[in-house]
């Protein structure tokens, strides 16, 4: 089971990301470092935890009120597969520096349109759609996918070239309430690429229980700061096979 670590990097620290309620976000309070630069967490994690990907996801970029690939590009220059969310929305905001991180991935929540979908995954080799729901709704620029039921949407997304799909429920996000749905089941079922899981994650046994439900690996980072994943259990995890 594969266990990425998540930096949500807002104002150029780490924060704790809860709910979706970008707003209110402050900087982590972490057992695992005691820094907030994104290339001082990833450094940390790199030391005590056997991760060789991560998730940034670049709230400034996402907001449009700044950008952080410095920090990235740092980060990924630590060692690691980065998957890097900085609010895509179609094939102009592929730049040729895009083209340094390991894989690019284009939410819902800005994707202009499938068909720019398409072509994004022309220009860059690892693509991966973020399926963003907040509760029971699912936020997209693209209204067109609103009304799909979840078996069609990730279908669609499968259909337009993507290498990996992501769950997201933002609302749960942070909370440490679950994971497990009917919606995710259906997900689950009908991708036909590895599906990752992120938002409410709250221990072993949650990771456990989606590895057997079929999912690809979980994003996760508030487990990780609590303390509540330990370095042996997420050893053992990524032992896992979904």
């Amino acid at each position: 089971m594969r266990i990425i670590p998540v930096l949500d990097v807002l104002g150029g620290k780490v924060v704790h990301a809860v709910a979706g309620s970008r707003s209110q976000y402050l900087p982590i309070r972490s057992k695992v470092t005691s820094s907030v630069r994104p290339v001082e967490v990833a450094g940390d994690f790199r030391w005590l935890f056997p991760f060789p990907e991560i998730y940034i996801a670049d709230l400034d970029a996402i907001e449009g009120s700044g950008a952080n690939f410095r920090d990235v590009l740092a980060i990924r220059d630590l060692g690691y597969s980065v998957y890097l969310d900085r609010g895509i929305g179609g094939a102009g905001d592929i730049d040729p520096g895009l083209r340094q991180v390991d894989r690019v991935v284009v939410g819902t929540e800005t994707l202009q349109s499938v068909r720019e979908l398409e072509i994004v995954c022309r220009l860059h080799p690892f693509v991966v759609a973020s399926l963003d729901f907040k509760g029971d709704d699912l936020l997209a620029r693209d209204r067109s996918l609103m009304g799909l039921s979840p078996s069609r949407l990730v279908e669609t997304v499968c259909q337009a070239g993507v290498s990996e799909v992501i769950y997201l429920d933002l609302r749960r996000v942070g909370t440490g309430s679950g994971i497990r749905s009917a919606r995710l089941e259906r997900i689950l079922g009908a991708s036909s690429v590895p599906v990752l899981v992120g938002g409410g994650v709250r221990d072993s046994a949650d990771i456990a229980d989606l590895a057997e439900a079929g999912a690809g690996g979980v994003l996760v980072a508030t487990s990780i700061h609590s303390g509540m994943l330990t370095r042996e259990e997420i050893g053992r995890l990524v032992a896992l096979r979904a």
